[in-house]
């Protein structure tokens, strides 16, 4: 294990308090589950006020749209009444995430602990026949030729404890107040993102077997429950590049669209992509953008035309 940086400062000291509870315990399943407690519970103070901090901003999210849309056209007396609120109502923009952030490397030195202590290696707990490798109940044969979930040869492993991450990660999501600045379509939405030494074989070409399978897991999730969220994989922060160029490349063709007075076309997109063409001109004064259905297809373009040529703006 690397002890180096203060993420395996983290994981020494985390195995040093495994040992120790499992002196008391002689299981390493059941030490893993009381340390796990113990450290929830020592960071409990932190993620109370964030979450208080959190509740306070979605309340007073109004007051702050508000000024903004009121000054809209002058940035700097935007900034200067925002500050003036929050300065009013005593709001700190950043203690909602600065007590999350203190805690981000006690639970990576936590996860690298996990991952490369020797101590787990043969040891059992539950329906768990060895703590340092996948906990597969059963292998469905066949089913081997599914990218990265598959076993060639042997078949599709049925692991349990991923299943009861997705579980719990959706509970914690429905605890986690919404961010003020989120689109409300993403608000019933989970984000996991994967981390690999082969993104390449989970992106695919284009990020279509990305796609294929997030598009298998939201099936199987849903079964025609809306009220599920849906899950959005990403792989070493592929979308989020993907996301940012989408937007960048949106707000170029509208300076080509307010420069030159023509309408611009985008190639046809899914709602995901179009959404953040649309958030990204949202608050443009001159541009407008617009969806159009492309015959035999689910995905549509999307126009950028300047403002003064149409009369209603449909965004979907």
């Amino acid at each position: 294990m690397d002890f180096t940086g203060i993420t395996g400062i983290c994981a020494k000291a985390l195995l040093l308090l495994l040992n120790a509870v499992h002196s008391l315990i002689p299981s390493y399943g059941a030490s893993i589950v009381v340390l796990t407690i113990a450290i929830k519970l020592a960071f409990w103070p932190l993620t109370s006020a964030s979450t208080r901090s959190m509740k306070r901003m979605s309340t007073l999210q109004p007051q702050l749209n508000a000024i903004r849309e009121k000054y809209k056209s002058d940035p700097t007396k935007m900034n200067q009444k925002t500050m003036e609120f929050m300065k009013e109502h005593r709001i700190n923009p950043m203690a909602g995430c600065l007590p999350l952030v203190l805690t981000f490397p006690v639970f990576i030195g936590f996860f690298f602990m996990l991952r490369t202590a020797i101590e787990l290696r043969g040891e059992s707990f539950l329906w768990c026949c060895d703590l340092s490798r996948p906990d597969s109940v059963y292998v469905v044969p066949g089913l081997g030729f599914i990218p990265l979930l598959g076993i060639p040869g042997i078949g599709l492993p049925l692991n349990i404890m991923p299943v009861l991450y997705l579980a719990t990660a959706w509970w914690q999501s429905t605890l986690t107040p919404v961010s003020p600045q989120m689109d409300p379509a993403q608000q019933k939405m989970l984000l996991l993102d994967i981390q690999t030494d082969e993104p390449n074989r989970l992106i695919g070409r284009q990020g279509q077997t990305l796609g294929e399978i997030q598009y298998l897991l939201n099936r199987i999730l849903h079964k025609g429950d809306d009220s599920v969220p849906r899950v959005m994989l990403d792989v070493g922060g592929y979308r989020r590049e993907a996301r940012e160029q989408l937007a960048k490349r949106a707000v170029e063709l509208a300076d080509k669209v307010r420069r030159f007075g023509d309408i611009m076309e985008m190639e046809p997109m899914n709602a995901y992509d179009r959404r953040i063409v649309h958030q990204a001109l949202k608050t443009d004064p001159d541009i407008e953008t617009h969806s159009v259905e492309v015959d035999g297809s689910d995905k549509k373009v999307i126009l950028l035309r300047p403002r003064r040529q149409a009369s209603s703006s449909t965004a979907t």
